[in-house]
């Protein structure tokens, strides 16, 4: 009010200095000019001893807007934290001959929480994936649940060599709004360590086996390690065929629809006596399971191992894809018996060997 009062004052008084009507004298005139002069000084912000220089007109302004839209001139502080967890999943797509397209173990090194200028919150995490398979592939893509409710996110994930390493990002937008106002899904508590206690990152659907890796510090993660197995014997059907198993391997099955499956997996070697008759063909459903639960499975059509002829002059059928697979009940642990019935030599018993896992 006080420079409104002062602003006026300084109007009434040019006026009146520049009315050519009204009566007054040299040396009045001369006094009248030199108080206009120091009022309109005033008026023009000149300073006063011990002030200092006023800021430009343009510092002025931008710091006025900026109190004016309440805004902070430094950016937000992102809340970062160690995760240090793994979980394991593989793609859900079975392919003929070469069983799941990738497996993989699934780390999340380390969390970063960005709040954005909407009053929301932008999530990424620092990926690393190791392929379990010996082909190269493509780790599958999951998805965030944020208190309950899913949120897509974006993975960046690239093509990693069989048996390699490499590293990835998945980004999130949490909460708040977007530039036109529309609200996401989810609401930011106000404490962003909350909000990231909140979240659990999550591959596969709920009718399926799931991993779900959460990224409060004291939450277990979710998922099924694949497990090797040191597994050896042989069968001999009919002093013909020899099938020796090698290994195996036992994972949970990443198929639509297999939830509380799992996936056990032979490795063999097989050759023929001399008294096979000529070329002796055998295929994976030659081979099958007795189960811990009674089940009887045959080898699932997922199994890396599709089919192959063999003789004694011939060197025995042993490749990296000389597997069977058998999908079996979860946990998968206990006794098995492995058997084998050629239909190639239909009229010799079959030859069995008992397993345990």
């Amino acid at each position: 009010m006080q420079q409104e009062s002062t602003r006026a004052r300084c109007t009434d008084r040019s006026i009146g200095s520049a009315d050519p009507h009204r009566p007054a004298t040299r040396m009045l005139g001369m006094i009248a000019g030199s108080v206009g002069l120091l009022v309109l000084a005033a008026c023009s912000g000149g300073t006063t001893k011990g002030s200092g220089a006023p800021p430009p007109s343009s510092t002025v302004s931008e710091a006025a807007s900026t109190a004016s839209s309440g805004s902070s001139a430094a950016d937000p502080t992102p809340v970062v934290r160690q995760i240090g967890k793994t979980g394991w999943y593989g793609n859900s797509d079975v392919v003929l001959y070469k069983g799941f397209e990738g497996e993989f173990a699934v780390t999340v090194d380390r969390a970063t929480l960005t709040p954005d200028s909407y009053g929301g919150a932008e999530l990424e995490l620092a990926l690393t994936y190791q392929n379990l398979t010996d082909d190269s592939a493509k780790p599958a893509d999951g998805y965030f649940v944020v208190g309950g409710k899913v949120v897509e996110g974006e993975f960046d994930s690239p093509e990693i060599p069989g048996q390699g390493k490499n590293a990835g990002t998945a980004t999130a937008t949490l909460s708040g709004s977007d530039a036109s106002g529309d609200t996401s899904s989810v609401s930011a508590p106000t404490d962003p360590n909350a909000l990231l206690d909140s979240v659990v990152l999550t591959y596969g659907e709920a009718g399926d086996n799931q991993t779900k890796i959460p990224l409060a510090t004291a939450a277990a993660v979710d998922s099924v390690q694949p497990r090797q197995l040191k597994l050896s014997g042989k069968l001999v059907q009919g002093g013909k065929i020899i099938t020796e198993v090698k290994s195996g391997r036992l994972f949970p099955s990443y198929a639509t629809g297999e939830k509380g499956k799992v996936v056990l997996e032979l490795r063999l070697r097989i050759s023929c006596t001399s008294k096979c008759t000529g070329s002796t063909a055998i295929g994976k459903s030659d081979f099958s399971v007795k189960a811990p639960d009674g089940s009887s499975v045959v080898a699932d059509g997922r199994s890396p191992f599709c089919c192959d002829n063999t003789d004694d002059a011939t060197p025995p059928i042993d490749k990296p894809t000389t597997a069977v697979d058998f999908v079996v009940p979860a946990p998968g642990a206990g006794r098995y018996v492995f058997t084998l019935k050629s239909g190639w030599y239909p009229t010799d018993p079959a030859a069995t060997l008992p397993i345990t896992v």
